[in-house]
């Protein structure tokens, strides 16, 4: 019982959003009738005891979380986050819930010291849970700009807006996700496939963005051109079989011209690539 208590928050109570989400729980909409009921047939001891009995029950779903989940911080501590909805999803109809528009409420805190996240929360207008199973939880705020929480990050940090699954903008800065880490780099512009430039496949080389991890785990990926002061790199990001996002830059000694792969076509000249940071001249 001790635990069960724990994952009830009782600053859920200040948000009406909140209320009013709880409001639509069936014994709650059932109870205030009975308690109107009574009041016009002037049962008023009986209405009381409804009114009673209903706001307790009211407040009791107001503080109980839709859902909980526990990421590992170390073999003595969690970091546990409690979603409460506040809003329906857009898609009422739809088989699957809708959570990138399901406004919540997220509260954090650790399972070893609870008062040390007791004032920590997200008001979300959206939620991405797919990666939950790698430690990894994703809300949206008004502004479609995303922000991740994580054991590594259990105060968050933001992404910006998404434009593929795994990576983000914000202004000149994008971000890729790394496992749990958070890989930002700076660009002018970005290109996603076609690219406009080919590379031989048999001679790249595909180097971990992060702590070390072998690019064959991707079951799938997709190529990045990043463009900085007139000087491109490549990136491939994707995700594994295990639904762990990676990324990684790529290496190769040069790069083609779509309409002259591997080769000299026309006097054109292959792209040479700056074999210590990756990058090449793009114009």
């Amino acid at each position: 019982m001790y635990n069960y208590f724990r994952f009830l928050w009782f600053g859920a109570l200040k948000h009406p959003a909140r209320w009013r989400y709880a409001g639509n729980d069936t014994f709650v909409t059932c109870g205030v009738l009975v308690t109107i009921a009574c009041v016009l047939f002037l049962f008023f001891k009986v209405a009381l005891a409804f009114g009673i009995i209903t706001l307790c029950y009211w407040g009791y779903v107001v503080i109980r979380p839709e859902y909980r989940y526990i990421l590992r911080l170390s073999s003595n501590e969690r970091l546990c986050l409690l979603l409460f909805k506040t809003g329906k999803s857009a898609h009422k109809n739809s088989a699957k819930e809708d959570t990138l528009r399901q406004h919540i409420i997220l509260h954090v805190f650790t399972n070893k010291d609870k008062k040390k996240f007791r004032k920590h929360e997200f008001i979300s207008a959206g939620y991405d849970d797919s990666l939950k199973d790698c430690g990894l939880f994703l809300v949206k705020d008004k502004s479609d700009r995303w922000t991740m929480v994580s054991a590594e990050y259990p105060y968050g940090i933001s992404l910006g807006h998404n434009i593929q699954h795994n990576l983000y903008a914000d202004n000149t800065t994008y971000a890729f996700l790394h496992g749990h880490e958070v890989i930002k780099f700076k660009a002018n512009h970005i290109k996603l496939p076609p690219l406009g430039l080919a590379y031989d496949k048999s001679k790249a080389e595909y180097r971990s963005l992060g702590k070390k991890e072998d690019f064959s785990e991707l079951k799938h990926y997709m190529l990045l051109l990043a463009v900085y002061k007139n000087r491109g790199q490549i990136f491939a990001f994707g995700i594994t079989e295990n639904h762990v996002p990676l990324a990684f830059q790529v290496f190769v000694p040069y790069v083609y011209p779509n309409y002259c792969p591997y080769g000299y076509d026309n006097g054109i000249l292959p792209i040479s690539v700056n074999p210590d940071d990756g990058s090449f001249v793009f114009f």
